[in-house]
């Protein structure tokens, strides 16, 4: 039943990241510690899982023409910018993930999802440069391998605020997660061991299986504002779910 339960959460929870670009993480990490899953287990397994699911809809995302990732693409250009920067902020989120309280990191990335949600409902826009995408690779990196969670919300409202249209924003962002996630459950396996491998295999499956549907109902949607909307609403949600998460 455990490994019936962890395909299905990581299925649902792959389809909205994939048609999102956010929420695996900051969906399946408290609920599965929240059930009493070992956090040493849950947040390799996730990264791991989320790195097979980004594979598959990486895939899909570039079949539906969601984003270009061909070699010279703004695309494929912005997930290597993210993935450099990426590995040192995922190297410094394990380190600080095994002596900073969690709490601390809570209520920083929940206030600057609450922040980056309300400026993409806003219509504010800024000017896009890759000095900004550097420091949003490493800023999203680490809270990523901190915590499981942080790196979707982030990478994805910031580039739909630097004028980036929210399809490309969302695929090049599921790519992006693909490297750094496997360099973060590279390094948790070498500080806390090889996670339960049946239940890592199951959320493997799930989201491998969730990331095929979620590219098909993004490309269904035509209207760009609408998609910009939902991803606002969505990283100011997280945030204040997260932050009442604190208080109670």
């Amino acid at each position: 039943m455990i490994v019936i339960f962890l395909i299905f959460v990581t299925f649902i929870a792959e389809i909205i990241d994939s048609a999102l670009g956010m929420m695996f993480g900051t969906i399946l990490s408290p609920l599965l510690i929240g059930l009493g899953f070992d956090p040493y287990f849950v947040i390799p397994s996730i990264l791991i899982s989320q790195a097979a699911g980004g594979i598959v809809a990486t895939y899909r995302h570039k079949y539906f023409k969601n984003g270009d990732f061909s070699k010279s693409s703004e695309d494929t250009k912005l997930v290597i910018v993210v993935s450099i920067l990426g590995i040192l902020g995922v190297i410094l989120g394990v380190w600080f993930g095994k002596s900073v309280s969690k709490d601390i990191l809570r209520i920083y990335i929940s206030v600057l999802c609450i922040l980056m949600g309300l400026l993409v409902l806003t219509k504010m826009r800024f000017k896009f440069g890759w000095k900004t995408i550097f420091g949003i690779g490493f800023i999203s990196s680490f809270n990523k391998a901190f915590s499981g969670g942080g790196f979707g919300p982030i990478v994805t409202s910031s580039q739909v605020i630097l004028g980036r249209k929210a399809k490309n924003a969302i695929s090049s962002t599921d790519f992006a997660e693909v490297p750094i996630c496997i360099g973060a459950f590279i390094l948790w396996t070498f500080a806390k061991g090889v996670p339960n491998l049946g239940m890592t295999f199951a959320m493997i499956v799930g989201s491998s299986f969730g990331a095929y549907i979620g590219p098909k109902l993004l490309f269904l949607i035509k209207n760009q504002r609408k998609i910009e909307i939902v991803v606002g609403i969505m990283v100011v949600l997280l945030g204040v779910l997260s932050l009442f998460k604190i208080q109670v």
